[in-house]
């Protein structure tokens, strides 16, 4: 309703506007509420179901192009044991940071305790993303050393969607998270190393284990 007039009718135009924004208002928060991780901020599981769901249409209709990278936090499991609860969240809000900073323009969503996905578009290189996502976070993990006491680092694996060999969009996040846990192990065990040290002719150097 547009009418303006000072008159009974112009009143009751201006009553239905204000309600309509109200309910407007109240909607935008309870959709914010649904599909917001309220710890980190990011999109959380009930969003990604949407968007997989999406996405899984165009798989089937042959269209689809897309990667996606899967992300899981090392040492948080350390920090919640050794630090407890609240530095673990602290934790969580400080990797997101790390995420925000490396995936600009890409959605984000948390999909379990420690685990991120993000899906980007083709033209975009994931293993570049990956790269650079594990630059930012160990900058922030040795500036963050002290208050946790441990180094921490997301492990990541990524995937794109290939029309012969994948029949769903769960075929591409498959091997996005085995490429992960390949990449976890492997920073896992360099983490190791480097705490080890390795001695002469390749003998480990337990003395600053």
């Amino acid at each position: 309703i547009t009418y303006k007039e000072d008159d009974e009718i112009g009143r009751l135009g201006q009553t239905f506007e204000l309600m309509a924004n109200s309910i407007k208002k109240y909607f935008d928060h309870f959709h914010s509420l649904a599909y917001t991780d309220s710890l980190t901020g990011l999109n959380n599981k009930a969003a990604y179901g949407i968007t997989r769901d999406v996405i899984e249409s165009e798989v089937q209709m042959g269209r689809a192009s897309f990667s996606i990278i899967v992300m899981d936090v090392n040492n948080l499991k350390t920090i919640n044991d050794t630090l407890g609860h609240e530095k673990g969240d602290i934790l969580l809000t400080h990797v997101t940071e790390c995420l925000r900073k490396t995936f600009v323009g890409f959605p984000l969503y948390r999909i379990g305790g420690d685990e991120f996905c993000s899906i980007i578009n083709e033209t975009t290189d994931p293993e570049m993303l990956i790269t650079l996502l594990q630059t930012v976070t160990a900058k922030k993990s040795e500036d963050d050393f002290e208050f946790f006491q441990c180094r921490y680092q997301i492990a990541a694996g990524a995937a794109t969607y290939e029309k012969d060999k994948d029949i769903s969009f769960d075929d591409v996040f498959q091997r996005a998270d085995d490429a992960m846990y390949e990449n976890k192990r492997m920073l896992k065990e360099r983490d190791k190393q480097e705490r080890v040290g390795v001695g002469v002719g390749g003998v480990p150097d337990v003395s600053e284990a």
